[in-house]
């Protein structure tokens, strides 16, 4: 038997034991009104929350692609000033070593002040924000 018509059997049965009586038939109809809304409103709820939970998967799959992305570009930042970082350094190395022998102590100090400055403008290329 479908669950449907056992319900409504079930729903029938106290009418036929009320014999007529209008209030019993009264109270019963209201409560198997009250039953049918009650089963009706959880049938909208587990729908409504199916529904939800089949949104979330897929805007938790969206904010996982977006949060990949963006910690993707950091890394590139990154790794992109870290490159700069080391290539202006080896450069400076490379260049004041080979001046050393030859340079004065002013112009070593005027290749430090360079550097300084290349880094302080790249710090302020590569700041957060």
């Amino acid at each position: 038997m479908p669950k449907n018509k056992r319900l409504t059997q079930w729903l029938k049965t106290p009418k036929k034991l009320s014999n007529g009586n209008a209030m019993v038939n009264d109270t019963i109809a209201k409560g198997s009104e009250w039953y049918k809304n009650w089963l009706d409103n959880q049938k909208n709820i587990f729908s409504t929350t199916t529904e939800k939970a089949a949104d979330l998967g897929a805007t938790a799959k969206d904010n996982t692609a977006k949060m990949n992305e963006f910690y993707q570009n950091w890394f590139n930042t990154q790794m992109g000033w870290a490159k700069q970082m080391w290539e202006m350094t080896a450069d400076h190395v490379k260049n004041s070593t080979q001046q050393t022998a030859s340079a004065d102590p002013m112009s070593q100090m005027n290749n430090m002040e360079e550097l300084h400055n290349k880094l302080e403008q790249l710090d302020q290329h590569y700041e957060p924000g």
